[in-house]
Order: C-alpha cells, then sequence, then structure tokens
C-alpha cells in the first residue's frame, strides 16, 4: 500500500539516506525485475534494495512484504485496494 521513490528520482544517482514514502502511492510499469516481487520485511528494507540495485530510481511496498524496484517513477496513481 506504500509507494516510495528516492529524494530525487530525476538526477542520475538516487539520493537514499532517507527514504521518502508516498501512502497508497503506486508505479505503474517500469519493473527492474520480472513482475514477481522480492519479498522485504518493511518500506525502509524495500528502499535499501533499491539503493543496491543498479538503474533503481524508484520503488513501491505492498501487502506488507512485496518490494517492486521501479527504473522511473513515471506512472504514479493512487494504488487501488
Amino acid at each position: 500500500m506504500l509507494g516510495n521513490s528516492p529524494a530525487s528520482a530525476a538526477s542520475t544517482a538516487p539520493v537514499f539516506e532517507q527514504c521518502t514514502f508516498e501512502s497508497n502511492t503506486d508505479y505503474s510499469g517500469n519493473d527492474l525485475q520480472p513482475v514477481t516481487a522480492l519479498k522485504s520485511a518493511s518500506p525502509t528494507a524495500c528502499c535499501q534494495l533499491c539503493a543496491g540495485r543498479s538503474g533503481c530510481k524508484a520503488w513501491t511496498w505492498q501487502n506488507a512484504n512485496e518490494c517492486y524496484l521501479k527504473s522511473s517513477d513515471a506512472g504514479r496513481h493512487a494504488y487501488a485496494n
């Protein structure tokens, strides 16, 4: 249910010192991995997965343990439950 992007998704090198959260937000498309979610215990853990992945500029964390790494925050929309 949480959507998120690094502090500066538009920059060439994302800043991950602090994760910013956009509640009930999703970013459709631009998945770095196959559509199957990575397991993540928290939004912060998902952010750290993104920080360690080349090309990751945004991510979404849903259903309490699903992390989707994104190459862009394009496709932003309200998350439909």
